[in-house]
């Protein structure tokens, strides 16, 4: 849906605004343009100030400086400097000064105070001794005076100061007081200098092409940024941790993302090219075929752009996505606006500065350039003279843009590989160390070597115990933890944490919520880099070479990563990517050993919790990888499908090592033949029987009696087993108590019950063994009778678990 409406907006957009487009005038080549200008250009042009001169081609008409009005110069006491008074002093210097200078005096002005233009240039003009007198006036009068002129002889002249809308008039003074430099009186020799400004060509666009170009350029901006949906829910879904737990690389993700949202991009860009770009509307356009590769360019830097933002976004990405992309865009036009309002002679100059600045901000701010060559807006194309003859693919032009947009492509592809392969942890190595948050008391041990002051370990089992090879079968460690230690920010998540794993073992990773389990299969997967300690796989270091040792992975997370796929087109997908050459074949037969073929062609969104972890599992297993991570895969199933899938995973246990999490002690106990139990740090780990036996606590028995014989049962129960037997309970015609659990006591509780459950015909003496416990023959005889039956349940996992939390001192009730 979404990738549809990416396809139609600017295909809309374009068939909306083809019609408008068309009515633009055509573009003009700008060297035929500058000549079609001169040979149209007419006598008139060329007139100016009511004096006739010939008409050059390359000249444009007559002009004159601006003159101030009587009201810029009337209150002006000193209107200009000329200095020494010697060289300026007599008749023929006067009228060339009076000449230049009275036609800035308006008359009506004039007047009113009742003096001449002649008198009034002649009184405000100021007379200076010397250079250092002229400069004094013009500070004293704050600038005032229009220019100041020294020549102290005829073949020197100093300006000390001459404001451009004087300028004609000051350097007619200069050079006809240099003509005249010897004569006082009679008639002057005048010189009367006029200039002409080169012709300049303006072309201007239809007042309608930037509202339509900016039109454009959003209906791509939204088209393109729909492919920021699609990451974002992969990221968040934990799809794409999945996909780099499997081998995949980020490389080919990315590579992948680009190629699919390019069929997109390519549609769009064509069929918007040909609408507005190709065919009868070519004509207005200036090379328009480099148009086509500019928005191609653009759809490729803005998706790369997108893929980056959506490392960090979570919500509404499609709409920050759009409001970021438009904001740049809105700068960039903006600065635009602002250089044509203030109208610089060198606004060429400053048009190519917007764009070697803000123009590496976005890739829309490349497009409307784009736009702007193509319809010498603004007057790029052409240049400042307006008959600029560049190729099209001149830095000027369509090559500024693209080097922009291929600079950005480039930055976004070096960051992505930078941030998804952890590259980034060496950067940030070198960058000054800020100064960290206090360590927490609680937080401070371990570290340095310091144990925790709530549980002190013994030595006997706290290390990782590694198993007896299987008889048979060599035993090569597949998984090494190496007192790997994670913070996030001042948390502690995880506190040097170390064990191992060999093929045909299977370790549990047990603990209470927030104990650290995730964290640390996070970090075997390469998800997350410790801040301490090493991880190895088959040799591999994980924190330098994560993909390599992922190629040996399998993992089932915590969370099912479902994507919007069947069971079917999901377990191909991943056979396909771990390099498997018979993908059918591997599938069927992993829905045929989880009894899933039934759900084959059904979405995995549509499937139960307890199926779709089915699916995680088997994902895991594909491409028989030496190790397994499995965190909580019988979450959500049934006690049948719990059993079916704990028999799948002994049958997979040969030649392979499997860590897995879990909260059911029932799990463990069927799969499990080594346990770590974890708070954060390390508490316990050894085989089963190891924990049992130090942290087992009690054998709990069970017995079954006739009802009225409880008085006569608990006093055969303790003289039997004495101080030893606690938490005595008979109720309803069943007895429960608990004995210490010790191996070499088993044999003692089933003869003690096993006498108890004989009658005393049956067994020649028993009354006499009974006696000489201490208990009344007839007692005795009649309580050998009681018993029915009995059971003795050598200590759970749950037991053990509760025990070890108890002795860390670990609240988890």
């Amino acid at each position: 849906m979404s990738y549809g409406i990416a396809l139609v907006i600017p295909i809309v957009i374009a068939g909306a605004l083809a019609s408008s487009v068309a009515k633009f005038d055509s573009f003009d080549n700008c060297t035929h343009r500058i000549d079609v200008t001169m040979r149209n250009a007419s006598i008139a042009e060329s007139m100016s100030l009511g004096e006739g001169f010939d008409t050059y081609d390359v000249l444009g008409p007559l002009e004159t400086p601006d003159f101030y009005s009587a009201e810029d110069l009337e209150y002006y006491a000193i209107s200009s400097i000329a200095g020494p008074p010697a060289a300026f002093d007599g008749e023929a210097q006067s009228t060339i000064y009076v000449e230049n200078m009275e036609q800035y005096f308006g008359s009506v002005s004039l007047e009113e105070e009742g003096v001449t233009g002649e008198q009034k240039a002649l009184a405000t003009r100021g007379n200076a001794s010397s250079l250092t007198e002229m400069i004094s006036i013009v500070k004293d009068h704050h600038g005032q005076p229009a220019f100041g002129v020294f020549a102290d002889s005829a073949d020197i002249t100093l300006v000390h100061r001459m404001n451009p809308e004087f300028s004609m008039a000051g350097m007619n003074i200069i050079t006809n007081r240099l003509a005249n430099s010897s004569a006082q009186t009679g008639t002057a020799r005048k010189v009367k200098t006029t200039y002409r400004k080169f012709r300049h060509v303006n072309f201007t666009p239809d007042p309608l092409s930037i509202p339509i170009l900016v039109f454009i350029t959003l209906g791509l901006i939204c088209s393109t940024s729909v492919s920021i949906m699609y990451p974002v829910f992969e990221r968040i879904n934990n799809v794409r941790a999945l996909h780099y737990s499997n081998s995949v690389s980020s490389a080919a993700l990315w590579t992948a993302y680009l190629i699919f949202d390019m069929h997109i991009g390519l549609i769009t860009s064509v069929v918007t090219w040909v609408i507005i770009f190709s065919g009868g509307n070519s004509r207005i356009w200036y090379e328009s075929t480099f148009i086509l590769f500019a928005i191609l360019l653009f759809c490729i830097a803005t998706y790369l752009g997108l893929y980056l933002c959506s490392l960090f976004l979570r919500r509404a990405a499609f709409a920050v996505a759009v409001g970021v992309h438009i904001m740049l865009m809105v700068v960039y036009l903006v600065a635009y606006f602002i250089m044509d309002s203030k109208n610089p002679v060198n606004a060429f100059d400053i048009a190519l500065d917007i764009q070697g600045v803000l123009g590496l901000t976005s890739p829309a701010a490349n497009l409307l350039r784009t736009f702007f060559v193509a319809t010498d807006n603004f007057g790029i194309t052409c240049g400042e003279t307006g008959w600029y003859d560049l190729h099209p693919i001149a830095f000027q032009l369509y090559g500024g843009v693209y080097i922009n947009l291929i600079l950005q492509v480039m930055f976004c592809s070096f960051v992505l590989k930078f941030i998804e392969t952890g590259s980034s942890a060496w950067f940030l190595k070198l960058l000054p160390k800020r100064k960290m948050p206090a360590t927490p008391a609680q937080l401070d041990f371990g570290i340095e070597g310091r144990e925790s002051p709530n549980f002190a370990p013994t030595a006997e089992h706290d290390d990782d115990i590694p198993l007896k090879p299987l008889k048979g079968k060599s035993s090569a460690t597949v998984l090494v933890l190496s007192k790997i230690t994670k913070f996030f920010k001042s948390l502690l998540a995880v506190q040097e944490i170390s064990f191992n794993i060999s093929t045909n073992e299977t370790l549990a990773l047990l603990g209470a919520n927030g104990a650290g389990k995730t964290t640390t299969i996070n970090m075997i997967r390469g998800l997350l880099s410790p801040d301490h300690g090493t991880i190895t796989i088959d040799g591999i270091n994980v924190i330098a070479s994560p993909q390599q040792a992922r190629i040996h992975t399998g993992v089932c997370p915590q969370d099912d990563a479902i994507d919007e796929l069947t069971v079917r087109q999901t377990l191909s997908f991943y056979a396909s990517i771990k390099g498997l050459r018979d993908v059918k074949g591997n599938v069927n037969g992993v829905m045929r050993a989880f009894g899933i073929e039934t759900f084959a062609d059904r979405l995995i969104t549509k499937l139960s919790g307890g199926t779709r972890r089915k699916v995680m599992v088997a994902i895991a297993i594909l491409g028989n990888p030496r190790l397994l991570l499995l965190d909580e895969p019988s979450t959500g199933q049934d006690a049948g499908a719990k059993r079916v899938l704990w028999k799948i995973l002994r049958s997979l246990s040969n030649d392979r090592a499997i860590l897995i999490t879990t909260h059911s002690m029932e799990e463990t106990e069927a799969l499990a033949t080594k346990v770590a139990v974890v708070d954060k740090k390390m508490l316990a780990s050894g085989t089963t029987s190891q924990l049992r036996s130090r942290f087992g606590g009690f054998y709990r028995v069970r017995a079954a009696y006739e009802v009225g014989s409880e008085i006569e049962l608990e006093t055969a129960l303790r003289v039997m087993f004495g101080t030893q037997e606690r938490d005595l309970k008979c109720a309803f015609g069943e007895v429960e108590f608990e004995l210490p659990y010790e191996r070499k006591m088993i044999g003692r509780i089933m003869l003690s019950m096993e006498t108890l459950m004989v009658d005393k015909e049956g067994v020649p003496g028993i009354e006499r063994r009974i006696d000489g416990e201490g208990v009344p023959g007839n007692g005795a005889r009649h309580v050998s009778k009681v018993l029915r039956d009995y059971t003795i349940l050598e200590p759970s996992m749950d037991d053990v678990f509760l025990n070890v939390c108890k002795e860390a001192e670990i609240g988890i009730l």
